[in-house]
């Protein structure tokens, strides 16, 4: 038989008067008290109360306000360097996504997530100086051992941030095949409006580049360390050929036609431009190719030379295997001065003997002049410097 003394309480009212008391006054923390087990219900206003904030349902609650990580420190090594970790959100898992964001609204923007910088001097409100990055993703791959980088992309301040200049630049580094060391493979860097470089391989002035200028584009394929002054456009090949080759391929334009079915007249065409002293861009030159005859088997192929005379573009000259056409009153000169212009028309050919023998003029006669003469109208028409 229990012998334990009760209290003559069924509703609990004095316990929960000796709770109040106890609690300081505090009569709505407490919901329920059970005499016989001791358990205490409380109410979960005084539960969120005492942490100062609401704790999210595992089952998927939505938190408001702001989550602080609390420092923590790693002496993980990265690449044989160690890293402390610091205010860092750590999730593992073995599922496919670890993090999803999802915007719900109609308009051009997508999840969004900012990092936010501020400059590394003592003072907490210094601004972000030149090059010091803004931001990175980083990867790092477990090697059996630990944690290593794989590669990253970052964004780092191009000069001072400030209140006009908010400019960055965009880089790319990797580790090539059996090495444990990023490198930079390319960064892109805007140069004002309209205009960026793309550098492969960092910076340095002899690496290869592409630099947008507008609607232009300059490449640089080899070595040039003019290349950081921007009128200076070129495209330039250096190609280190130690085989028997002795004209390998160093710049190639390819037209390709839908389905690969070429046709009479497919081409591709270069053009070379300049500004001219009031508009900018103007067409100097341009040298095409074009099939004659697009058929596999007997395709023929010529060129075409279109220089700009009193402002106006005019082929001057085409040139295939068979050929070379002077077009539109092009003459041909040697140091300036004119030796073949078009054909000198109202030629016939002479009837007769033609004779290309030597004469002495002292002896020679009417007829035998005559036949020297025929000779040499036969080879100018032969020719086509003179004709009908």
């Amino acid at each position: 038989m229990d012998t334990t003394p009760r209290l003559n309480d069924p509703d609990n009212t004095l316990l929960k008067k000796i709770c109040l008391l106890l609690q300081g006054g505090v009569s709505s923390g407490v919901l329920s008290f059970n005499a016989r087990s001791g358990a205490i219900t409380l109410l979960s206003a005084d539960v969120t109360g005492a942490l100062g904030y609401t704790p999210v349902d595992k089952a998927g609650d939505t938190m408001s306000g702001t989550l602080t990580v609390p420092t923590l420190t790693s002496t993980t090594a990265i690449n044989g360097v160690d890293e402390t970790l610091s205010g860092t959100l750590n999730i593992v898992g073995s599922q496919t996504d670890h993090a999803i964001l999802t915007r719900n609204a109609a308009d051009t923007q997508g999840p969004t997530v900012r990092l936010r910088k501020r400059g590394t001097t003592g003072n907490a409100n210094a601004a972000v100086s030149n090059n010091e990055g803004i931001f990175q993703l980083r990867g790092l791959a477990w090697d059996g051992t630990d944690y290593q980088a794989a590669g990253r992309f970052q964004i780092n301040a191009n000069g001072t941030q400030s209140g006009s200049n908010h400019s960055s630049y965009v880089r790319w580094q990797a580790c090539p095949p059996n090495t444990t060391t990023e490198e930079e493979l390319f960064r892109v860097t805007s140069l004002a409006t309209a205009q960026s470089l793309v550098s492969f391989g960092g910076v340095a002035a002899t690496n290869p580049a592409i630099k947008r200028s507008g609607a232009g584009l300059m490449v640089r394929l080899g070595d040039d360390s003019n290349y950081a002054v921007v009128q200076t456009g070129f495209l330039q090949a250096n190609i280190a050929d130690a085989s028997t080759n002795t004209s390998p391929v160093a710049f190639e334009v390819y037209h390709e036609t839908v389905g690969g079915n070429g046709a009479t007249n497919d081409g591709v065409s270069m053009d070379f431009r300049a500004d001219s002293s009031t508009t900018d861009r103007q067409l100097q030159a341009r040298i095409a190719t074009l099939w004659t005859d697009a058929t596999h088997a007997t395709r023929t192929s010529h060129m075409r030379f279109t220089p700009t005379t009193n402002g106006t573009s005019t082929e001057a000259m085409r040139v295939s295997n068979a050929q070379i056409s002077a077009q539109n009153g092009t003459v041909f000169a040697v140091a300036g001065t004119k030796v073949v212009d078009a054909r000198q028309t109202g030629w016939t050919a002479a009837t007769g003997t033609a004779t290309r023998t030597t004469f002495a003029t002292s002896t020679v006669t009417l007829e035998v002049l005559a036949q020297h003469v025929k000779a040499l109208i036969d080879d100018l028409i032969t020719h086509g410097l003179i004709g009908t």
